[in-house]
């Protein structure tokens, strides 16, 4: 088992900022950790154990923006397609945010 100890896990944002963060049992000797970054950028997460930091603790995420999928635009289409040919239309996907698009 884990023993005794207090486990204490912080967030912060790039500006130094801590996040709240709330840990529940998942079985005794593990935890689940829940935070909801508020802004995208850089965050830091700190993992210790009884005051000890614990090894690979120490954790850097990128936040990223959250994908608005109403900016994809789609246009030129062709509204009568024949069939045997090519109908084709255009997806400007360049606002929505970062993600692998595919």
């Amino acid at each position: 088992g884990a023993g005794n100890g207090d486990l204490k896990v912080t967030v912060v944002d790039e500006d130094g900022h801590p996040l709240k963060v709330t840990i529940g049992d998942i079985d005794p000797d593990n935890k689940e950790v829940r935070v909801t970054p508020e802004h995208p950028g850089k965050h830091r997460v700190s993992v210790t154990w009884s005051g000890h930091p614990v090894p690979d603790g120490e954790i850097d995420l990128e936040v990223k923006k959250p994908l608005d999928l109403l900016a994809c635009i789609v246009s030129d289409v062709n509204s009568n397609p024949v069939v045997g040919t090519q109908a084709h239309f255009t997806v400007d996907c360049s606002k929505v945010g970062s993600d692998d698009l595919k």
